[in-house]
């Protein structure tokens, strides 16, 4: 999964358990983008 893929589904995932506003919904963009490396450093390592 690229990383525009993997922001995509843990926005989906997250947004279908906790509804956000717009406001929200970018600042969750924002924090995954920049947490990518340790999102798939955390995974790679399970």
């Amino acid at each position: 999964m690229d990383d525009n893929g993997l922001v995509r589904w843990l926005m989906d995932e997250f947004i279908v358990q906790q509804p956000i506003n717009q406001a929200e919904t970018d600042q969750l963009h924002h924090y995954i983008r920049a947490k990518i490396p340790l999102i798939r450093d955390l995974a790679q390592s399970r």
